[in-house]
This record gives structure tokens, C-alpha cells and sequence, in this order.
């Protein structure tokens, strides 16, 4: 029934009223009783019982985020979102916040991979931590995020210059663009003609 809930709230995000509408009627046909109950006995919980429900409805998210099918990455956008909404309440812990949108920059959708990296920047995630993530994921586009982030900090040109020595998982053609944006093409060239990456050297 949690889940189900989040499916409505979901709903909301849709421009179109109509379509909660219809969604919630349905929805108070089934479960009218229910839902009348529920709304009495929440009136007089506890700070226990309602810390309870935040974990409750905070694993229903992480679950709705995890969702795979066509057409659900916009509900795992919409269940990312809401998660780390609950991290303005500091009822969750933000490791465990954290621990959903890592695992969520190896999301199959580049929108949902997009979004938690956003995401893990704006609650103030440690730079080099979310840097080596993205890296690790190996992922194209992550990859590049990830050493944009290294590039920036003290140092961390020199691992964007590991990556551009040594990986041939595509990555290494990210670093190249950097490392030349930042030094020049001719200098980045040189770089690339003792690289790994046979393509690269090419």
C-alpha cells in the first residue's frame, strides 16, 4: 500500500490534474476504509512511530528508484528527487541518502545518471569521493564528469593524466578533450602518443 502511495504522489508531477484525479479516485474506491483509518491513527502518532513511517516511505523511494522497464527512468527521477528531499528533514541519515545516488550514477539512463550526480553535488557530497565514483562506474559520460571534478581540485590533473595513459574503456578519449582544453592539443597530443589505448595513439 506504501509503494502504491508513491505511485500516486508520483502522479502529481504530471501536468495534468485530470490524471491524479482519476488515479486517486480509483484509488479511494479500493481503499476508502483504509486510507480513513490510517488517516486517524496518524493523527496522534508519536515522534517514534512517525520516524518509523519516514523509514518506511524512505525505503518505498530507494525501491521506486531501483525500478527497471520501460519508461520508468522518469519514476526513478521522481523517486531520486524525493529521497533527497528527505535529506533537507535530516530524518534520514545523508550516508544512507548517499548510498542510493552513487549506486544511481551506473543507472542504465543517462537522465537518471545526470540527475544524481546533481543531486549528490548539491548536498554537498565530499568532491574527491563523488570524482572517484563516477570514474569507477566506468561509464562514458560519468567518467567525464568525474575528472572534470578531479581536474578542478589540487592534484588531480595528474590522475586525469593516469586516465589518459592507461584506460582503453573509451575514457581516456574524455581525458584527451580535457587535458587539451586545459593545456593545448599539441601538449595533450604527446601525451597520447604513449597511451594505452591503441585508438588513442592512432
Amino acid at each position: 500500500t506504501t509503494v502504491r502511495l508513491l505511485e500516486l504522489l508520483y502522479g502529481l508531477d504530471d501536468e495534468t490534474k485530470r490524471s491524479f484525479e482519476n488515479h486517486y479516485a480509483i484509488f479511494k474506491k479500493r481503499f476508502g476504509d483504509h486510507v480513513g483509518e490510517a488517516a486517524n491513527q496518524m493523527a496522534g502518532v508519536g515522534e517514534t512511530a512517525a520516524g518509523h513511517m519516514t523509514e518506511v516511505v524512505f525505503g518505498a523511494y530507494v525501491g521506486l528508484a531501483r525500478q527497471q522497464g520501460d519508461g520508468s527512468e522518469k519514476v526513478r527521477q521522481t523517486a531520486l528527487r524525493r529521497i533527497v528531499a528527505l535529506a533537507e528533514t535530516d530524518a534520514i541519515e545523508r550516508s544512507a541518502i548517499e548510498t542510493v545516488l552513487l549506486e544511481a550514477l551506473r543507472d542504465a539512463n543517462q537522465s537518471v545518471r545526470q540527475l544524481a550526480f546533481d543531486q549528490l553535488q548539491s548536498i554537498g557530497t565530499d568532491s574527491a569521493l563523488l570524482a572517484a565514483e563516477a570514474l569507477d562506474t566506468g561509464i562514458r559520460d560519468m567518467g567525464a564528469l568525474g575528472m572534470q571534478l578531479l581536474a578542478e581540485s589540487e592534484g588531480g590533473e595528474q590522475q586525469v593524466r593516469e586516465v589518459l595513459a592507461s584506460y582503453v574503456n573509451g575514457l581516456e578519449f574524455e581525458a584527451w578533450q580535457l587535458l587539451a582544453k586545459r593545456m593545448g592539443e599539441v601538449e595533450a597530443h604527446k601525451l597520447a602518443l604513449s597511451a594505452s589505448s591503441k585508438d588513442l595513439r592512432d
